[in-house]
């Protein structure tokens, strides 16, 4: 029952987190996290010896969640309003997607310095759409 109680607990308190959020917030948020997910990854290659057997369970579940978001990310991007711009993005999407696939497959930092360096050009990018431009 108490696994249960949590259960619903958890749902209530994820949705309301989200709940009024535009689009545009939305989708920045999931940027950060990415973000974030990249930097644990990241921190975790640098300490890989300090760190023992957690070292592998931070680095897949880091790139796991940053796989998942932009393979989210790719398949729903919008190309209805502007397929040029789109395009750009579902690149950007996949270069990051490649990357923490290559860093998690060969356990390189680099792979995870360059998602990372991507991530950071994406939410700069996002982060200068005008107010009045902003869904």
């Amino acid at each position: 029952m108490k696994g249960t109680i949590r259960k619903k607990t958890y749902k209530k308190t994820q949705t309301s987190e989200v709940a009024g959020l535009s689009q545009y917030a939305l989708t920045m948020r999931l940027y950060k996290e990415m973000l974030r997910r990249l930097e644990v990854c990241e921190y975790a290659m640098n300490n890989r010896p300090a760190l023992g057997a957690k070292f592998f369970d931070l680095k897949s579940t880091s790139l796991g969640k940053v796989l998942a978001i932009s393979a989210y990310l790719i398949e729903t991007t919008d190309k209805s309003a502007d397929t040029v711009i789109s395009d750009i993005f579902i690149q950007m999407y996949t270069y990051v997607y490649q990357n923490a696939m290559d860093a998690n497959l060969r356990v390189e930092l680099a792979s995870t310095q360059r998602a990372k360096e991507m991530v950071t050009k994406i939410i700069e990018v996002w982060g200068v759409i005008p107010e009045t431009s902003r869904y």
